[in-house]
């Protein structure tokens, strides 16, 4: 299996309905992060650039879940 293809693979197995929406933001509050660098919370809007978005989302996604609560500091 290719990067590209165990990408979507990993991306198609997310269950985006199982995503705490208010963790996310306390993630990206936490974080400091720009609003249109918080790629969970908005779709992509360049189809030359998906791959990378959705290599974005899978990165904040495990950083979320590594972190178990979003707004400690550790």
């Amino acid at each position: 299996m290719t990067d590209a293809n165990d990408l979507a693979a990993r991306f198609d197995a997310i269950d985006w309905l199982a995503i705490d929406p208010g963790q996310v933001c306390a993630f990206y509050e936490a974080t400091g992060r720009p609003i249109g660098q918080r790629v969970l919370l908005q779709p992509f809007a360049d189809v030359a650039n998906r791959e990378t978005w959705r290599r974005q989302c899978l990165a904040d996604l495990v950083a979320i879940q590594g972190r178990g609560c979003p707004t400690c500091s550790t």
